[in-house]
């Protein structure tokens, strides 16, 4: 069966069960391992999950922000904030009122959906999480420094990305400490956790 993590070994007529973790043949086999219950498969991640645990997916529009910005699709440097607030389109409510629809908009959209992902991702309590957490810090600074240092990233659409990249970083490791601490049994710690 192949699964997120790769494949794993099942018995052919035993739904669920899983035969590496079991100590002793499944259905009550005579016969040892290696009978027609038996279904071998390669185990580990798939290459492409393994890079998308990883990379810190907030990294994804910060990227194409990075893009636009910097080979001045949108304009100059000074030209880029009025890009961000320029409507794409204009949609008219039943109440009467206009609501235009911004690039800033778009990204911070992308940003909190991508975001959504990133906390789902951290409820893992592997080595493959704990890199993604590292990454994910490192993001932030660079995040942080581009916000402070480069010209046209200093707007409140980026600081809005920096800051859910720091929500990544401390939510990431505060989830992540709370699901090891579940599934080793620790009862003290963190309030609301037991």
């Amino acid at each position: 069966m192949t699964t997120r993590m790769g494949t794993e070994r099942l018995c052919k007529t035993c739904p669920g069960r899983n035969l590496d973790f079991s100590p002793r043949p499944c259905c009550n086999a005579s016969s040892a391992i290696g009978n027609d219950h038996m279904a071998t498969v390669r185990k580990g991640p798939s290459p492409f999950y393994a890079m998308l645990d990883i990379f810190p997916l907030l990294g994804i529009p910060v990227l194409i922000f990075n893009f636009i910005a910097l080979t001045h699709i949108a304009g100059a440097p000074d030209e880029f904030a009025t890009w961000l607030d320029s409507p794409l389109f204009t949609v008219r409510a039943f109440s009467g009122d206009n609501w235009s629809f911004t690039p800033s908009d778009l990204f911070i959209i992308f940003g909190l959906a991508v975001l959504f992902i990133e906390i789902i991702k951290s409820t893992r309590t592997d080595a493959i999480s704990l890199i993604n957490h590292g990454i994910a810090a490192l993001a932030f600074v660079i995040f942080l420094l581009e916000f402070l240092v480069i010209r046209g990233f200093t707007n409140s659409t980026f600081f809005i990305m920096t800051m859910m990249q720091l929500i990544d970083v401390i939510a990431g490791y505060t989830i992540t400490v709370v699901g090891a601490k579940r599934d080793f049994g620790s009862s003290a710690g963190i309030a609301g956790t037991n």
